[in-house]
Order: structure tokens, then sequence, then C-alpha cells
């Protein structure tokens, strides 16, 4: 059995979900589950590895507003509901606090997260969804372990509302041995 670890920037794929969900064509948040099979089924299929396959490890960071900033019920409400979803999917999550509206830290737990179960798991597959190309570093040490690297990464690109431009980092799809970009595709199965 191939064995992958999948890493989720829980901040990236929040700003993807909802770019799907105010899309007229989609109208849906992403499945955390769908999100998991389609990203194992799309390693299988790239690099012809049939159903021997398996992700056997998931994680999903990103920063988390304090109770006291949480006040809004929909906040908490949509927070929790994820924490099902993940849970539900078997994805361990790893929390960061938000401070002065930024998360800390959150990236280099990501990374050293992914090498260090890379290593002590030895892991045949790292997969990293994400846009950060801050991890192009992460992605050449497993490419050099002999680990097989995938990024799955979305790009939109919105002139009249910049801030809400998602964008996976060409140098990080480069970087990776295999990468999926999931914008491309016209119905992935996520929903």
């Amino acid at each position: 059995m191939i064995k992958i670890g999948m890493f989720i920037d829980g901040e990236f794929l929040n700003h993807v979900s909802l770019h799907y969900r105010h899309d007229p064509k989609f109208k849906r948040y992403i499945s955390i589950k769908k999100l998991k099979e389609f990203v194992q089924k799309q390693y299988q299929d790239i690099s012809n590895c049939s159903d021997r396959t398996r992700i056997v490890d998931a994680h999903y960071f990103r920063g988390r507003y304090s109770a006291e900033e949480s006040r809004d019920n929909e906040r908490l409400y949509n927070e929790r509901r994820m924490d099902e979803e993940l849970s539900d999917s078997g994805i361990i999550t790893h929390y960061h606090p938000i401070i002065r509206g930024r998360e800390k830290g959150v990236d280099v737990h990501f990374a050293l997260t992914a090498y260090e179960h890379a290593v002590d798991k030895k892991l045949d597959v790292v997969i990293v969804i994400t846009g950060d190309g801050d991890y192009v570093p992460l992605i050449e040490k497993l490419n050099n372990l002999g680990v097989d690297t995938m990024v799955v990464g979305w790009t939109w690109f919105n002139n009249a509302e910049p801030q809400k431009t998602i964008c996976t980092s060409q140098d990080l799809l480069n970087s990776a041995i295999y990468h999926l970009r999931v914008s491309e595709m016209e119905n992935p199965e996520i929903f």
C-alpha cells in the first residue's frame, strides 16, 4: 500500500470554499469528506497507482479567534460545523491563536508537521492543499527524501475585487512532482 499524508492550509481552503459558495454555478461549500476522497482519487489517476493508495495521515492547520472575539454566533457555528466535518473525516486539527488579526506560527507548524510525519511515519506521498509559495522549501526537502509530492491548488483572479483573488504560487506548483489545478476542472467532485 502507498501511504499518503494530506496537509491542509485551512485559511486557504476557507477562501476557496467561500468562492464556490458564492459562485452561481456551484452555490455550495466544499465537503471535507468529498475533498479527501477526490484528492486520493486524483493522485491515483495522476500517478497510475490504481487503488493501492490510502490517505493514512491528514491534518488541518488554521488560526482561530479567541472566545471573546468569537462572540458572534455565526462565527462560532461555522467553526463548530467545520470541526465536526474535519473530525468525521478523520482529519486532525491544529489551531493557533489569531493575534491582531493575523495567524501566528501556523505556516511553520504546518511545514514541520508535514516533514516530521513524512519521516517518522514513512509516508510515500505528501499532498499539500495550499497556495502559499513559502512551502516550496518543504516540497523540495520532501522530494529530496524520495517522498512523492503533490500540490492541490486553485487560481481565480478577481480584477474588480483583488482581495478576493485566490492564487496558488506557480513556484509551489512547479516544485511538486505532481500538481492539481482544481479551478481548471469543470465539475470537481468536492461537494
